[in-house]
């Protein structure tokens, strides 16, 4: 029995071409690793001495964007991405609520700070926050794909204020799951075999607790390493159905469903 046996050796060949992976790490919990990242077209500097439009109030007013609450400090990032490391994320805030996107520059001291960058690294631990809504976008840099992603809201022991598990991925081609404590707490996204996704789209649904992460992982991988998932799929035996769903052993003489690893297609079988 003969099917394509050239897809065989054309895929293994040029699975031997397939660079190795790269994990960008987004951490958040050292509020000087912000200025790490590039910031557009808004930089770093604009967003701490700047203003924006609160347009979730009636009427909408001007507010700082960064600014001291409580003992904590906000730094608002709304209509502004960055990038680190090649990859970008872009926070929208279409329906205008509340003052979101943010970082929060948590205190873990007992002394409120006196003004907005009153903070430090042994006192101050920072998250990237989104709320009801709002949109969130990773690109890879030119040449690459995202393999997987994961945000995890609960780092080290630290007091947990926010859940991840209401931000669901709108992009098509992988799988998503959730877990941590009470599985709110790590929100993971991986493609499937043979998807070359270059942007990755979430969304926090409508009504939902306040989103955040501490710490946010991208693996990334060439383009064209997606031959190599379909390689090793073609290299797992091949089972076949007829159109019953019935397994059939020696299959001949007609039309059945193929399952290869993570593919399935329907063929003719002589």
């Amino acid at each position: 029995m003969k099917i394509k046996s050239l897809l065989f050796t054309s895929f293994a060949a040029l699975a031997m071409t397939v660079s190795a992976e790269k994990t960008v790490v987004f951490d958040f919990t050292k509020p000087s690793n912000l200025d790490k990242m590039t910031f557009v077209p808004l930089t770093l500097s604009d967003l701490k001495t700047g203003k924006y439009s609160n347009e979730s109030t009636d009427p909408a007013k001007d507010k700082d964007r960064f600014y001291v609450s409580g003992k904590n400090v906000v730094l608002v990032v709304s209509g502004s991405s960055f990038t680190y490391d090649g990859v970008t994320i872009e926070m929208s805030n279409p329906d205008k609520y509340k003052d979101y996107p943010r970082f929060f520059i948590g205190n873990t001291a007992s002394a409120a700070p006196s003004a907005p960058g009153d903070y430090n690294d042994d006192n101050f631990i920072a998250d990237m926050r989104w709320y009801q809504t709002e949109e969130i976008k990773f690109t890879a840099p030119s040449g690459m794909s995202i393999k997987k992603i994961v945000m995890n809201a609960e780092v080290d022991g630290t007091p947990v204020r926010c859940v991840l598990n209401n931000t669901i991925v709108e992009t098509e081609g992988g799988t998503q799951t959730f877990g941590g404590t009470n599985n709110e707490k790590l929100n993971t996204w991986t493609a499937n075999p043979g998807t070359e996704a270059t942007t990755v789209v979430y969304k926090a649904e409508k009504g939902c607790a306040t989103q955040a992460a501490y710490i946010v992982e991208v693996t990334l991988a060439e383009l064209g390493s997606g031959v190599a998932e379909i390689a090793e799929d073609l290299n797992v035996p091949a089972v076949y159905y007829n159109l019953q769903g019935i397994q059939v052993s020696n299959p001949e003489n007609g039309i059945f469903i193929r399952r290869q690893g993570n593919k399935e297609e329907k063929v003719y079988v002589k």
